[in-house]
């Protein structure tokens, strides 16, 4: 194990199995708001081995809830090749992480608490460490961009931005966020407005890139245009990609093609 993964803030570390022999992958137990939490990491052993500045941070917020759209290690492995260190929070209550997730209201201290752990390891440059949210995972990473963390640049990526409006369009998905928010949206108006990134568009502290595909049936694409809409008015520094008949995911190469565009886009930042 490498020296600057042996020191606080994180609790525990050990090496994971990696589908890719160039690619690292640890397993990290760390604290975010006071509770035990558990996340990957992952890094190409020569950009670190031949690092001659700090390399930048990457954090991947991933999408879903409890053991649904859990971390992927095709995609921890598929942004780590672009050079970035990247980290991957799996959420409390998740792989012996202690509390409980609620869809992005407490438990995103558990990505603004990877963010900053990003920032402490001594490979990474603290001054950029971008966020990237797939599908659930957009709020959170918007939520971070909101934050005095001092990050890079944000990604929301199939990314729920009005919880209300994921409500109305996923009648499937009501039973989950009735437990989650206590009601619907018309008893419990507060706890979705909480949790829903485009009322507060306005905070957004860094440059922004909302990926969306338009042929998506799982988050429709008018939460991108809703969001977009909202920082155009804040003038916030948003820029907005439709992709033509793309669902929720891509296929493999198209995926590569896209990771590839985000990362150039960070660095333009």
């Amino acid at each position: 194990m490498p020296e600057w993964l042996s020191a606080p803030p994180l609790l525990a570390v050990r090496s994971h199995p990696s589908t890719d022999p160039e690619i690292a992958v640890y397993h990290l137990t760390y604290h975010a708001d006071g509770l035990r939490q558990t996340a990957y990491l992952a890094y190409r052993r020569a950009a670190v081995e031949n690092a001659v500045a700090p390399l930048p941070g990457f954090l991947y917020l991933r999408g879903g809830i409890g053991r649904v759209g859990m971390v992927k290690q095709d995609w921890l492995i598929r942004f780590a090749r672009r050079g970035a260190v990247v980290l991957a929070p799996v959420y409390r209550g998740n792989e012996g992480g202690e509390g409980r997730e609620d869809f992005g209201l407490r438990d995103r201290a558990d990505a603004f608490a990877g963010v900053t752990l990003l920032q402490n390891l001594g490979v990474v440059d603290s001054d950029r460490v971008s966020v990237y949210g797939f599908s659930r995972g957009g709020p959170m990473a918007l939520f971070c961009a909101m934050e005095d963390l001092n990050v890079h640049t944000a990604i929301t990526h199939g990314g729920v931005s009005d919880l209300a409006l994921t409500y109305e369009q996923r009648v499937d998905l009501r039973r989950l966020l009735k437990r989650i928010t206590g009601g619907s949206p018309m008893k419990m108006p507060a706890a979705y407005r909480e949790r829903s990134p485009v009322w507060r568009a306005s905070d957004i502290r860094a440059p922004l890139l909302i990926i969306h595909g338009a042929a998506d049936v799982q988050v429709d694409v008018s939460h991108a245009h809703r969001l977009a809409s909202a920082c155009a008015t804040a003038n916030i520094n948003a820029e907005l990609w439709i992709l033509p008949e793309v669902g929720h995911h891509l296929p493999a190469a198209q995926w590569d093609s896209l990771i590839d565009r985000m990362f150039s886009w960070i660095r333009a930042q």
